[in-house]
């Protein structure tokens, strides 16, 4: 049985999605990048009087190369921070930090070569496929091809969800 607050959730979340345009990549990217490299220096959130202890175990959100918001749920995060800074939800660069042990670096590593391996895997089938069924697949292929695009494993979209589904 599903959660009644979770359903209202996603209805929110989509009507918050569908209220504010698209956002740009590049600030989302800038945002995530400097995220990624403050934390791996151990320097997100100093200026703001954080330790790194603050953010392992939680989902850590940076808007505009600020934190913005720490907690355990990604949906109500994004919700209140659409909101709250009026933006498209999934501006928000969300992160789940976790305790840096090296056993869980060897795991974060590994689930990284999984995914990489997965997706040439899948190159290797497509192209397998184009060949075989030769120029006409070929040119059909290049034509969709063009509009396809590869996300990082384990990053969720919910605001790319069709509000039809």
């Amino acid at each position: 049985m599903r959660n009644p607050d979770s359903d209202a959730q996603e209805l929110e979340l989509r009507e918050l999605c569908d209220r504010y345009p698209e956002f740009s990549r590049e600030e989302f990217e800038a945002d995530d990048v400097w995220f990624e490299v403050l934390l791996g220096e151990g320097m997100l959130g100093k200026d703001q009087g954080y330790t790194p202890e603050h953010f392992k175990g939680r989902i850590v959100a940076v808007y505009k190369k600020q934190v913005v918001a720490i907690g355990h749920d990604e949906t109500t995060i994004r919700i209140k921070l659409s909101k709250e800074y009026d933006t498209h939800p999934g501006r928000f660069v969300l992160r789940l930090v976790r305790a840096s042990s090296p056993a869980q670096k060897a795991a974060a590593l590994s689930t990284s070569v999984s995914c990489l391996v997965g997706f040439v895997l899948v190159c290797v089938v497509c192209v397998a496929a184009i060949s075989a069924l030769g120029k006409k697949a070929n040119a059909t292929f290049s034509k969709i091809g063009s509009r396809v695009s590869f996300a990082p494993c384990q990053v969720e979209m919910p605001w790319k969800k069709s509000s039809h589904s």
